[in-house]
């Protein structure tokens, strides 16, 4: 089983997992791929390639793409407005998905599965290999940073789901969209705690929750996921 390890987006506190991680990826005898920030922080960024050696690594300034994402943000404001509950930042949100397609896109070969980190998710190290056999067929996300969503700070990606999961290209146009019936429908059985359809009409209406556009990815290209209790975490 060949797997592949794809890092992106900001340098953050990548120091601080170093260790964890060059660990995991030995473990799991992963290939890494990395799309880095660059944030005139040219040392840390050495250091992130020295460490974890990639086979294709490229790094750009987030400047460079601002104009695209601050225009997308504006389109989906006029086409889907919303009064928002909370600040939620439609740029920052496609300027992430970006980084992430783009450290994708740098894969030449297919593998069995594709695993997602950022450069801040901490980690013990587990079995790639054992936990897609005993939940085959479908993402893995962990229960850590999900909100009753889709957490966005680990995956394990079974190859032929990739194109699906690094979905920058159709990020605008979900955003751009209220809820159909389907989808309410879908989110009503996902939902189903108390107050549950209370917070379906916020997320509709009042939000443009970034864990909620990876829940609704999943939903509209028909992409199988499990929540699993992956030992990664954030720490802030």
């Amino acid at each position: 089983m060949s797997n592949a390890l794809v890092m992106a987006g900001h340098v953050r506190t990548f120091k601080s997992i170093a260790e964890e991680l060059t660990h995991f990826i030995r473990f799991n005898e992963l290939d890494v791929y990395l799309y880095i920030w660059d944030e005139g922080n040219q040392d840390e960024i050495d250091y992130v390639v020295k460490t974890l050696k990639p086979v294709k690594w490229k790094a750009e300034k987030n400047e460079l793409y601002l104009p695209e994402f601050l225009e997308a943000e504006q389109r989906i404001a006029t086409k889907n407005p919303k009064e928002l509950i909370t600040p939620d930042k439609n740029f920052a949100t496609l300027s992430m998905h970006f980084a992430r397609r783009k450290a994708f896109e740098l894969i030449e070969k297919e593998y069995d599965n594709v695993v997602f980190s950022r450069f801040d998710t901490h980690m013990t190290a587990f079995r790639v290999r054992a936990m897609v056999s005993e939940f085959p067929d479908a993402v893995l996300t962990p229960t850590n940073e999900q909100y009753g969503m889709v957490s966005d700070i680990f995956a394990i990606v079974p190859w032929k789901y990739a194109d699906s999961y690094f979905f920058y290209p159709r990020a605008e146009d979900i955003l751009s969209r209220r809820f159909n019936k389907k989808m309410k429908e879908w989110l009503s059985v996902k939902f189903f705690w108390e107050n549950g359809q209370r917070d379906i009409r916020l997320h509709d209406e009042n939000r443009y929750c970034p864990h909620m556009l990876c829940m609704r990815n999943f939903f509209e290209t028909n992409t199988p996921y499990n929540v699993v209790d992956l030992p990664v975490f954030l720490r802030r």
